[in-house]
């Protein structure tokens, strides 16, 4: 992001960059001084420039589109698309409740088909729940 070139473009000063999209100059000096900006400040810099914030970054909305990275704050989960974050928490609650299941079941006595057969759903909606993801993400223009 070339936030100075965009402002000169406009022929804006700092200041008048601060006053039309509400960040203060000194944090407008601090990214164009190398500082990355938080998501609040990219997406008042790019409404202040009227333009998305892909493309305030540099990202052509393309990239934007198929990499669809709403970032979790940092942890594990990092820039994971969306649609797979959605995937792997339905495997994670998958994999609890079958634990949980056999558990019961073992423990208990339950009935020994049980497990097998709310696996075997389950499992069923796990894969059209992939397939969904790749669909949807390989359909993106």
């Amino acid at each position: 992001m070339n936030l100075k070139k965009l402002r000169l473009e406009k022929s804006w000063s700092q200041e008048q960059l601060a006053e039309i999209t509400g960040i203060s100059a000194r944090t407008i000096q601090r990214i164009e001084n190398g500082k990355t900006p938080g998501m609040e400040t990219l997406k008042a810099l790019a409404a202040g420039f009227d333009i998305s914030v892909a493309e305030l970054e540099g990202v052509t909305p393309e990239k934007t589109e198929a990499m669809d990275t709403t970032v979790l704050s940092g942890g594990f989960f990092g820039s994971i698309p969306k649609e797979w974050k959605g995937f792997i928490l339905h495997i994670v609650i998958f994999m609890f409740v079958m634990t949980w299941l056999l558990t019961l079941n073992h423990f208990f006595d339950l009935d020994k088909d049980a497990p097998g057969a709310a696996a075997l759903i389950w499992g069923m909606a796990l894969v059209f729940h992939l397939i969904k993801v790749i669909l949807n993400i390989t359909r993106r223009p």
